[in-house]
């Protein structure tokens, strides 16, 4: 019987070199795990343990498969495991490229309108991500005297108020007039943030602002996100970025935004 060469793994049992596969599912594994003892890092961490899971998977498809045989249903196995991994490197290759190509605030970020996406709060306490928002808001407010903001975010389930709250509570006592502030409380995600806040921001004024500048001030892992919703919904979107300086904080809602862009793709 011939043997059936292999795509990446040799198929000789004496060539197969699985260990790594098996080290890179432990490493991801372990990193994974860590993860979970970090604020508002439990989907990427849940995520990181399914790929682990996947790697390993595959190794032992690679090594069954690498003996001398004929089984078809083996071999289309390995090689469908093969595509998938292909086509998921690709998919992440293409979603982060674009990912960071949105970190950067616009040059010219004046506008009439803003939205100030909202994110988690840890009972009353805004999180990291939440806090850059809102400062970058501030600085945005005052640069930008004449406009007006719609703080925008529901309540989650273990939140004690809503995000639109703690916001607006956050820019009156930095002293933004609370007449520049639209409360928009019960958006759940990101698509929601910007739809509804549309629809306040139009009921506020009393006219249409499809075409006109809106500004969308959010992180900037989530600005390219941002500013193809605003775009989504008619309006041309500016985009105003802020940090989260932690490397391991970023590196997970990277890897979260990623699978968000992917649902974002197939609902636009």
């Amino acid at each position: 019987m011939g043997r059936i060469k292999s795509f990446w793994i040799p198929a000789s049992p004496k060539r197969l070199k699985v260990l790594p596969w098996f080290i890179a599912a432990g490493a991801v594994l372990i990193i994974s795990l860590v993860s979970f003892t970090m604020r508002g890092a439990a989907f990427s961490a849940t995520v990181g343990v399914l790929v682990s899971i996947a790697i390993a998977i595959y190794a032992v498809i690679a090594h069954c498969c690498g003996f001398k045989c004929t089984y078809k249903p083996a071999f289309v196995l390995r090689r469908t495991a093969q595509l998938l991994v292909c086509v998921f490197l690709i998919l992440i290759i293409v979603a982060e490229c674009l990912i960071f190509s949105g970190f950067n605030s616009d040059t010219d970020t004046h506008a009439d309108y803003a939205i100030l996406m909202g994110a988690g709060l840890y009972g009353s306490t805004p999180s990291l991500a939440l806090q850059t928002r809102m400062e970058a808001a501030k600085i945005w407010l005052d640069q930008n005297p004449s406009s007006i903001i719609v703080v925008s975010g529901g309540k989650g389930d273990d939140e004690n108020l809503t995000e639109a709250d703690a916001m607006y509570q956050w820019l009156t006592g930095q002293g933004i007039s609370s007449d520049r502030i639209l409360k928009e409380d019960t958006a759940r995600d990101s698509v929601q943030n910007i739809r509804f806040s549309l629809d306040m921001l139009e009921r506020h004024i009393g006219r249409s602002i499809e075409g006109q500048k809106v500004a969308v001030i959010t992180n900037d892992f989530h600005l390219y996100r941002s500013r193809e919703l605003v775009r989504a919904e008619n309006c041309e979107p500016v985009g105003v970025s802020s940090t989260v300086p932690i490397f391991a904080y970023q590196l997970s809602n990277l890897f979260r935004e990623f699978f968000s862009v992917l649902f974002m793709w197939m609902r636009l």
